[in-house]
Order: structure tokens, then sequence, then C-alpha cells
């Protein structure tokens, strides 16, 4: 403030006011990026978590398919016998 009142023709009283301007200005815009990085931040947050909750739900679909797959490709002679006896059907 100083060196704006003694380099121009301004009086310490217009320089303070300019400087105070400067200020009010400077701190405005802070606010105004610091909320639009907020914004941002938490549409990724939003996006990111979407992008998980799909790849989860593609994960538990895939294990179910290979549970799915591993009970119907069990060959009745793979299984265990109920009566505790092995039998093997088609088997020589």
């Amino acid at each position: 403030m100083n060196a704006l009142a003694e380099n121009t023709a301004l009086s310490p009283a217009e320089a303070a006011d300019i400087a105070g301007q400067i200020e009010r200005g400077y701190e405005t815009r802070m606010h105004e990026l610091a909320a639009t990085a907020r914004t941002h931040a938490l549409e990724a947050a939003e996006g990111t978590g979407k992008a998980l909750l799909g790849l989860s739900l593609a994960m538990l679909l895939g294990l179910g398919a290979a549970v799915g797959g591993a009970l119907v490709g069990v060959h009745r002679y793979q299984q265990s016998p109920r009566d505790g006896r092995r039998r093997y059907e088609g088997v020589a």
C-alpha cells in the first residue's frame, strides 16, 4: 500500500482503498475457485463410486456364473453318494 502511494499520484487514503478493493476481489475469486474445486471433486467421487459399484456387480455375477457352471458341470459319478457307497455309473 505504501509503494502504491509513493509510486503514483494517489493519496494514502486512495491507495488504501484500491488495495482493499484488490484484496476483496482476490478473496472473492479464491472462494469461487474453492467452491468450483469442491464441486468437481464431488462429481469425480460420484463417478468413481458408480464405476466401482458396477465393477462389483459384474464380479458378483461372474462368481455366480462360476458356481452355477461348477454345479451343472459335475458328473453324477463325481458326486458323493448318499448311502455311503460309491457308484460309478457308465464306467466299466
